[in-house]
């Protein structure tokens, strides 16, 4: 019986062997790709609300003082000079 005959040479034990190493190797693989888009989509999120907060804020801001902005530029230019 020669090598080509004998049924254990012909098995692929070694493709076998990597195709079921490489399964959960993927899936870790797959699973840090997932945090790693989910952590950045959750940053980018949070930061996107606190640049609305932020502009929020500055137009609340404006909108209440904008009846008295004549009134509190005119008494900050006649303050005397120290």
């Amino acid at each position: 019986m020669g090598p080509i005959d004998d049924p254990h040479f012909a098995q692929p034990l070694k493709r076998s062997v990597s195709t079921s190493a490489s399964v959960p190797v993927s899936t870790v693989v797959v699973r840090y790709s997932l945090l790693t888009v989910m952590a950045t989509t959750k940053v980018a999120a949070v930061a996107q609300l606190i640049h609305a907060l932020h502009h929020f804020e500055f137009s609340i801001f404006y909108f209440l003082l904008s009846p008295f902005h004549n009134s509190i530029f005119n008494l900050l230019r006649q303050r005397p000079e120290l």
